[in-house]
């Protein structure tokens, strides 16, 4: 019985795992993910990427998200630097007055 447990937990975080990676995500904490919550890893693992204010944004060329500071697209190779001083002109108070 345990040795089944762990022989699943050690399958669905070898997957987890193996597809994080493929991801551009954590192999080692979707492992330990995977092998702790079994099915659940998997299924977690295949829900989109939010993109979190301050920390990503979406590249205008290809909508893949990459990092704020990012200077060019990981995905698609486009330049982010003009992208991000238009952006932060945008934001800022009184920019469309």
């Amino acid at each position: 019985m345990v040795a089944g447990i762990i022989f699943m937990g050690l399958f669905f975080g070898m997957i987890s795992g193996a597809i994080a990676y493929e991801r551009g995500r954590s192999a080692i904490f979707w492992f330990l993910f995977g092998f702790l919550f079994h099915i659940l890893g998997l299924i977690v693992i295949f829900l989109p990427r939010v993109a979190r204010p301050g920390v990503n944004r979406d590249c205008p060329n290809c909508k893949e998200i990459v990092k704020e500071q990012a200077k060019v697209c990981r995905f698609c190779g486009a330049s982010l630097t003009g992208v991000l001083a238009e952006e932060k002109t945008a934001d800022a108070p009184g920019a469309g007055v």
